[in-house]
């Protein structure tokens, strides 16, 4: 079996924009992470290769020094190479998480409500 694995800062490409607004501020992160797996002997394995694409971004603001709200998650494909039946492909989101988060007084203790948002 070989193994190929690319990525770009560790799987992922910051791209920190700040944009301050005031008393808000924003920032968002994009990356990109490859993996490849090929196999030598096709008839052992029944696959010829596999392989996963996954783009996973972050943006988050700041709407004042105690509260923030943020979302986070990936966009994906899969690819499976069969040399009998040919190429399976899927792709989409994977889950997506937002959070709004408020500090306390003084940053010792915070309160977050976090949502989940399952692809299935």
């Amino acid at each position: 079996m070989i193994r190929v694995r690319i990525g770009l800062g560790s799987a992922l490409v910051v791209l920190a924009a700040s944009l301050p607004l005031g008393a808000q501020s924003a920032q968002a992160g994009a990356g990109v992470l490859f993996q490849s797996y090929t196999f030598d002997d096709v008839t052992a394995a029944s696959v010829e290769s596999v392989s996963l694409t996954a783009f996973p971004f972050s943006a988050s603001i700041r709407f004042n020094p105690r509260l923030t709200f943020s979302v986070s998650g990936t966009y994906a494909e899969g690819r499976l190479d069969d040399p009998q039946r040919g190429e399976f492909t899927i792709s989409g989101p994977t889950d997506t998480q937002m959070v709004l988060s408020m500090a306390g007084r003084g940053g010792a203790t915070s309160i977050s409500a976090i949502v989940l948002l399952p692809t299935g």
